[in-house]
């Protein structure tokens, strides 16, 4: 009789294969109204974090019940991407090896238009965690002094994303990139952020 060694996926956090598949079993309700009708690229870690990732923006030959692929027409520079329709999907994908789920800010209606901006707040060489909570509490207030609604979620790496919702179908991608890049320029710009208050 041969036992199935369960796998240590971080080394540094020690959580293994079994732990991370418990983790997404118990969010992935919570998870589907982010991940319906939005294209996802998979981060894979089949060796474990320390054996090196990957993105998987395509099914290729795998097959995860729940997960499918969206026609390739709808985004004109990919070809068919992935979109994880149901419960079940977010659960397959744990067992395939997905560590993370990395939404674009687009859904499928209609595909060239985007309907979320993101803000990525990773932390840099000698940032600590409370100086990106501290970012991000400020990036809130000045996006709420512009009048825009805004929410924090965790990345699923190492950082926080601040994410401000779009009516959908009225502002390019193009469009919603060249104002968050605006955006951030302009804060680099200040000596400091209190500045901006």
């Amino acid at each position: 009789m041969s036992m199935t060694v369960d796998r240590v996926v971080d080394a540094t956090s020690g959580i293994t294969r079994s732990q991370l598949l418990r983790y997404y079993e118990s969010l992935a309700g919570l998870m589907m109204p982010h991940l319906r009708a939005r294209p996802v690229a998979f981060l894979r870690a089949p060796e474990g974090i320390e054996g090196g990732t990957f993105f998987q923006k395509h099914l290729s030959n795998l097959r995860l019940p729940g997960v499918a692929q969206f026609n390739s027409t709808l985004y004109a520079n990919h070809g068919p991407l992935l979109e994880v329709r149901e419960t079940l999907g977010v659960l397959s994908a744990a067992r395939a090896d997905v560590i993370e789920f990395h939404t674009f800010n687009t859904t499928v209606h209609p595909g060239e238009h985007a309907n979320r901006v993101a803000f990525d707040l990773d932390p840099g060489d000698g940032v600590d965690w409370p100086s990106v909570c501290e970012a991000a509490l400020r990036l809130r207030d000045v996006l709420q002094l512009l009048g825009l609604v805004c929410w924090l979620k965790t990345s699923g790496g190492k950082g926080l994303h601040v994410l401000v919702p779009l009516a959908p179908g009225l502002h390019s991608c193009e469009a919603a990139r060249h104002f968050s890049e605006a955006l951030v320029r302009r804060l680099a710009q200040e000596e400091s952020w209190k500045s901006i208050r």
